[in-house]
């Protein structure tokens, strides 16, 4: 049979291709227009929800010549009966049935910015994170970087002022604090006398209620989406928090003390206290507003906690910034991209875009601001020395210097408990030597290159919580040597390594950051300084997300890391109470020490701030002994900034996110386009 391919089979071959071609290129074409018209009817629901809202404050009353009290200005703390925070005087009262520009709070430092010559709105801040980022899902999402970008989305009902630290009204305009501390002490003092239990007495509905927090919100707050922020809100966030099955044990530590949230008769949001307690406006006032429309229907139906657990990009709130989806982003594009939120309801971000890349390596991110591809440096300490004497890169760049209490302090974690077994430094002589071991004073010259401050404690040397007697631990190896040997640690086979109880070589394995030639640099003096005393050190560098993961769930011997600050009177209850040891708890390190327990508990109860600090002062003296960790050093915040960025400024709290409000460049400078 003949089989050759002719002019007929070409032209019919041609003329398939041609149809298979066209039938592709419809339908790209369609899932081009099924795409646009999905963005369309996005924001057309989205124009809806504004019609509707701009209806609602028209039906408004509108009140005229009537003098109201507004937003809360100051620090409270309980102290007497009952205190309210009203605005300091009528011009800044914003709290009015129908609505209005929001100058008092915060808002004030952001107005006077935007008076000052040669503010323009525009331009991005373009800025790096040195790990990668898994989740930006509120309350899963622990990390350092997944707090700045929630600083920016999410709100909350106070804040502080940057420079002043005092108490400032955000998505409140009022507060008021009952302090009956007094009557529910004498009241439990009563029941124990009579031989009831904390159980009996807890579950008695006559118990007084000790301290109640009742916040008003501001009648402007709207989420990004449009909707208005309610107490129903505050009170699904803090019921989905402490559901045991969200896997947010940071949060719920934080939270414990409240014993419900609640909705006012005229829509306030109110918070009561199970017991009294010294940072009550810190925990409800710091709690963010999550929209319960938005996450209540993401979780809605059988298995709704394990998929929030299970999500890496819900994020939906009322902050001045917003993702450009609620619910698509994903771990693994680079970068997080935040864009300005068009329906914010006070002062709006005056940046286009808010940027931050993933940039592991410290080289790499310092490549990036020399070549102008980042605005804004955190430097570490011989890059910040290096990049002040750049005379060139000095003409276009700001230097900016501070210890703060958001800079933390760095430390090493023993792990007290592996599988359910003690390791060896679960051994309080042990840790004090690994302590001894190292010459933290050199080191804090030679790694830190003098930006920074050696730490005897948790305690910040800027606030009132340390106790200025208690010393660091000193770089002693003879003592060392012998606090080991009375562990039980020995060099039994003259190897050169000292070996435990068990007769096993000391060898453990440090976990730490990958990318940061600082932390390689402390890490290789620790490995000297350990193998001179018969210790074996192994390095064990992570990228950040397998980091943060072993850390969460305790698979590691040693890690090094740093808590950030922030408060100014910090709660260590969550990282040092035993209570904390539970699964993703922050005590990782698995210490436990009733007595320290039992300080922690009294002075967090403890409402007199002059009857609270020599707890805290206690607190410090136990852990500098106990060294669950070894306390490195506090950080000097150091910051390598665009000269383009005006307004540029650091406090007590170094650089909080929402100082980024006040910031702005000038037109002629704007660089960064969509």
């Amino acid at each position: 049979m003949d089989k050759r391919f002719g002019v007929k089979d070409f032209f019919l071959f041609s003329l398939l291709t041609v149809l298979i071609v066209i039938v592709l290129m419809g339908m790209v074409q369609f899932d081009r227009q099924w795409g646009e018209v999905q963005k369309l009817q996005g924001q057309l629901r989205d124009q809806g929800k504004d019609l509707q809202a701009i209806q609602r404050t028209l039906e408004r009353p509108i009140n005229v010549n009537v003098n109201v009290q507004g937003g809360g200005s100051g620090t409270s703390v309980p102290g007497t009966n009952t205190q309210t925070r009203p605005s300091t005087t009528a011009s800044n009262s914003n709290d009015t049935s129908s609505g209005g520009e929001v100058t008092d709070g915060p808002f004030a430092r952001i107005m006077a910015a935007r008076k000052m010559a040669g503010f323009a709105n525009g331009d991005w801040v373009v800025e790096s994170f040195s790990g990668q980022m898994a989740t930006v899902t509120p309350l899963i999402a622990s990390d350092v970087y997944a707090r700045y970008i929630h600083d920016l989305t999410l709100e909350t009902l106070l804040t502080r002022d940057p420079m002043t630290l005092e108490w400032q009204p955000l998505l409140a305009s009022s507060w008021k604090v009952e302090d009956k501390s007094a009557e529910f002490e004498e009241y439990v003092a009563k029941q124990k006398a009579a031989g009831k239990k904390d159980v009996e007495i807890d579950a008695d509905p006559k118990l007084p209620i000790p301290v109640i927090v009742t916040y008003k919100i501001r009648p402007q707050a709207r989420f990004s989406d449009g909707t208005p922020v309610t107490a129903e809100d505050f009170i699904w966030t803090f019921n989905w928090t402490m559901n045991e099955k969200v896997n947010a044990a940071r949060d719920r530590s934080a939270m414990e003390k409240i014993r419900s949230v609640e909705k006012g008769p005229n829509g306030e949001v109110i918070f009561k206290f199970k017991e009294p307690y010294y940072n009550v406006l810190t925990v409800s006032g710091s709690l963010y507003a999550l929209p319960k429309h938005f996450y209540e229907g993401l979780v809605s139906g059988p298995g709704g906690e394990q998929k929030f657990n299970d999500s890496v990009g819900w994020l939906l709130g009322s902050g001045p910034y917003r993702l450009e989806s609620p619910t698509n982003w994903k771990p693994g594009s680079g970068q997080v991209v935040l864009v300005r939120n068009e329906r914010y309801w006070a002062a709006s971000g005056p940046f286009d875009r808010l940027v931050f890349k993933e940039i592991a390596l410290d080289t790499v991110r310092q490549t990036a601001f020399r070549n102008g591809e980042i605005d804004l440096f955190e430097a570490r300490p011989e890059q910040y020395d290096k990049m002040r004497q750049d005379t060139e890169l000095m003409k276009r760049s700001q230097a900016h210097d501070i210890l703060s209490l958001n800079g933390g302090y760095r430390f090493v974690a023993w792990q007290q408990l592996i599988k359910g077994k003690p390791t060896p430094f679960a051994d309080k002589r042990v840790r004090q030597a690994m302590a001894m071991l190292i010459n933290r004073e050199r080191m804090v010259k030679e790694v830190m290159l003098g930006y920074a401050e050696l730490a005897t404690g948790p305690y910040s040397p800027a606030g009132k919580q340390i106790d200025l007697t208690v010393n660091a631990m000193p770089y002693d190896v003879n003592r060392a040597i012998k606090l080991l040997e009375e562990a039980g640690f020995k060099d039994r086979n003259n190897d050169g390594v000292i070996d435990g109880p068990d007769g096993k070589p000391f060898k453990f394995k440090l976990t730490y950051p990958s990318g940061s030639p600082n932390y390689e640099k402390m890490v290789l003096g620790f490995k000297d300084a350990y193998a001179k005393a018969g210790i074996i050190l192994e390095q064990d560098p992570l990228d950040w997300s397998v980091f943060s993961s072993k850390l969460r769930n305790k698979e590691f011997e040693a890690i090094t890391l740093g808590w950030g600050g922030g408060d100014p009177e910090s709660d260590i209850y969550q990282m040092f109470h035993s209570k904390w040891t539970q699964p993703a708890g922050d005590n990782f390190m698995c210490y436990i020490n009733p007595k320290l327990d039992a300080v922690l508990d009294k002075a967090r109860r403890t409402v007199d701030e002059k009857t609270r600090m020599p707890l805290w002062h206690e607190a410090h003296r136990i852990i500098a002994d106990d060294q669950p960790y070894m306390f490195m050093w506090f950080i000097k915040d150091l910051y390598m900034v665009d000269k383009r960025i005006q307004n540029f400024q650091l406090g007590p709290l170094g650089m909080p996110q929402t100082v980024k409000l006040e910031w702005y460049v000038p037109s002629a400078q704007q660089k960064w386009k969509q």
